[in-house]
């Protein structure tokens, strides 16, 4: 099983899928956005990769390898766990913004 990780190149400013075992990138985004919608990554992992995703701070997704186009029922996405609303910068971090109850 092949694993994957969706990182944050500063040199580049660019979103890009690397293969992990061999450092090779499989692809550039401009965004994050760009790479997560539209099923880009899971083409290109396939079924059976494993794909951890790396905020542009370097910290992790909290679902570190999730096997895409299986999501089980007990993993929730950051974003539906949180209680404050979430949004992405423009360079695809997350940034939280309180709200008012």
């Amino acid at each position: 099983m092949d694993s994957y990780t969706l990182e944050y190149d500063m040199p580049q400013c660019l979103w890009v899928l690397r293969h992990d075992a061999s450092g090779r990138v499989v692809r550039a985004f401009l965004s994050r956005r760009e790479a997560t919608e539209g099923g880009h990554v899971r083409e290109l992992v396939g079924a059976d990769g494993v794909l951890r995703i790396r905020n542009a701070d370097g910290s992790y997704e909290r679902d570190l390898a999730r096997h895409l186009g299986v999501e089980p029922a007990t993993v929730t996405r950051i974003t539906d766990a949180m209680t404050d609303s979430a949004r992405e910068t423009p360079t695809g971090a997350r940034m939280l913004t309180a709200t008012a109850a």
